[in-house]
């Protein structure tokens, strides 16, 4: 991301430069510049976010959800992933229930409903991620804290 970041001021800056440098100059900079935004071209990272119907739940509700996968450099819709894996983690980190979403154009809507029987009294967070953003290590997928729920019985 910072790669990116620092890829895109030099680009910017690069206009008015280029507009006053000589060939040579011009070339070592769009040499730099390309350094600096080849890794992110050839491995594109995806981000994903889950927009849930409300911070709270209990049992027997139906947790329901959008999820949206964009490109990390450009946050547009990203074409590389049809498939959005969702999970239900308890307290410990146990994965009580993963279910898989199907993406069109980075978007996708789905649903977890929170019985008993699945869910035994306790906090669950919601983790989604695609099968690209387990190449980036668990730090890429997207975890909400905040969607735990308490189930009592």
């Amino acid at each position: 991301m910072r790669a990116a970041a620092v890829a895109a001021a030099l680009l910017l800056s690069a206009g008015t430069l280029m507009a006053q440098a000589p060939g040579a100059a011009r070339s070592a900079l769009l040499d730099k510049v390309s350094r600096l935004s080849g890794p992110a071209l050839r491995f594109p990272r995806e981000k994903a976010y889950l927009q849930t119907d409300k911070p709270y739940y209990l049992p027997g509700d139906t947790l329901w959800f959008k999820a949206y996968v964009v490109d990390q450099t450009t946050l547009g819709a990203t074409p590389r992933s049809g498939l959005l894996y969702v999970e239900a983690a308890d307290a410990t980190g146990v994965v009580v229930k993963r279910i898989m979403v199907p993406l069109i154009l980075g978007t996708g809507r789905g649903y977890l409903a929170l019985g008993a029987e699945d869910y035994p009294a306790g906090y669950y967070t919601l983790h989604a991620y695609t099968s690209w953003m387990r190449n980036f290590g668990p730090g890429a997928a997207f975890t909400r804290f905040s969607a735990s729920w308490r189930t009592r019985c």
